[in-house]
């Protein structure tokens, strides 16, 4: 594989409170490679023989930013920017069965799914930095779009998982934080996300594990993302007698509400995630210029479950590992979540 990249940004100043950026990248990328899989009689209703030479592949592409900046005045800005960005196609090497290239009776290759092509993306934001009360309160909200074409999906056959190019996904929304911070030792943070991920084109996904062909999933969402997730905190610090030692106590709560947490986008509804809350909280002793520090911690404090992540089990019929609440479908893997953990810390610094 070859990469090469040319890359030029540069700031206009339209007045004293408006400024524009503008920027470029060229990139060209070329790979080659060969792909080579032998397998013993046993082993050949698991993986299949294969072996071929990837056609080559050679693109180039042009990305930009653009963005307007205005400042109103020293404590607020008002931005606005749109960019364009993209990943180069490549080669699937994961092992198949059956195989994932297709000859024809002379050995030339007819098609193959070793070949997935590059993703695009075009990204707007819009968004207000502000800080307010001598910046006793901090305030940012940004608007966001991106729309992904040809997007690199982690697809799923039964047997192996391939990258293959799925339509069009669009992820919209606003991310919202805030600080307040009435005296010098006490503050509030919060941050807020919404998002509206949706496949505008997804004619092609994987379907449920179990059931032959494709799916179409044109509206439904990308995995791994949750319409909402938000984070809160409370910290106080505080000097402790005379002897130059300080301590700090916080508290936070994150929250997510429900989403695909599966590592293959089926719209699965074992995959379907419920939402959950977390609650931490640390305390720390520092001693004299922060020379040394002391902490306890506790993270998941109500002992909450949760589903962080859930993955196909590969060849699961061949193994007798199907899932058994859904006969003839895949067994799914679950990670365990987090549980309620307590711990002490310490550092030194020299």
């Amino acid at each position: 594989m070859t990469s090469i990249a040319a890359y030029a940004q540069g700031n206009l100043h339209l007045s004293d409170q408006l400024t524009l950026t503008l920027g470029g990248r060229w990139t060209k990328d070329e790979k080659e490679g060969t792909y080579t899989q032998t397998s013993s009689p046993f082993t050949q209703t698991l993986r299949a023989p294969e072996a071929l030479t990837f056609p080559g592949i050679s693109e180039s592409r042009f990305t930009y930013r653009v963005s307007l900046n205005y400042k109103p005045s020293a404590d607020v800005l008002i931005f606005a920017n749109h960019s364009t960005g993209y990943k180069s196609g490549g080669y699937n090497s994961g092992g198949g069965t059956p195989s994932l290239s297709t000859f024809d009776g002379s050995g030339n290759l007819i098609s193959t799914k070793r070949l997935f092509d590059r993703e695009t993306v075009k990204n707007y934001e819009l968004g207000i930095k502000s800080t307010w009360l001598d910046r006793a309160l901090k305030a940012n909200l940004t608007l966001y779009r991106m729309d992904i074409g040809g997007f690199q999906d982690r697809a799923f056959d039964g047997v192996s998982f391939i990258v293959r190019n799925a339509g069009n996904l669009r992820q919209q929304g606003f991310e919202f934080d805030t600080v307040i911070a009435p005296t010098r030792d006490f503050s509030f943070s919060a941050s807020l996300a919404y998002l509206d991920s949706t496949f505008t084109s997804f004619t092609t996904a994987s379907n449920l594990p179990g059931l032959t062909g494709t799916q179409d999933l044109t509206g439904k969402p990308n995995t791994f993302s949750p319409e909402w997730v938000g984070n809160f905190a409370i910290n106080w610090t505080g000097d402790l007698g005379t002897g130059g030692m300080s301590w700090e106590a916080n508290a936070n709560l994150s929250l997510v509400s429900d989403q695909f947490v599966g590592t293959v986008n089926d719209n699965n509804p074992q995959s379907l995630a419920d939402g959950y809350a977390l609650l931490g909280a640390r305390l720390t002793l520092y001693g004299r210029d922060d020379r040394w520090s002391l902490a306890v911690f506790a993270r998941n404090l109500t002992d909450t479950k949760y589903r962080p992540l859930s993955v196909y089990q590969p060849l699961g019929a061949a193994l007798g590992l199907n899932n058994t609440v859904f006969p003839g479908s895949t067994a799914n893997r679950v990670m365990a979540s987090e549980p309620r953990t307590f711990g002490v810390s310490g550092t030194i610094r020299f």
